[in-house]
């Protein structure tokens, strides 16, 4: 299923980078299985569609010291 990125223009392209460094912040500074608490991503069986699958992008980036655990039952099945 490939991951749909919103539509981005070259003046919002600025706001969009903003954006993604302040969730990957957030995301490094309460690591991965809190900041997923408050914005799970999720798979609705019934449409076989994510919700928030726009993350998985940004966690690859800002992912450090997750449970290698918490990593494998958590993060790999959405891949």
């Amino acid at each position: 299923m490939p991951i749909e990125r919103p539509q981005v223009t070259n003046r919002n392209t600025t706001y969009f980078n903003r954006i993604q460094k302040c969730i990957g912040s957030a995301v490094f500074a309460m690591g991965p299985e809190r900041f997923l608490t408050f914005v799970p991503i999720s798979l609705d069986e019934h449409s076989y569609t994510y919700s928030n699958i726009w993350l998985v992008p940004i966690l690859k980036q800002y992912i450090t010291g997750a449970s290698l655990s918490y990593y494998v039952e958590h993060i790999m099945p959405l891949a």
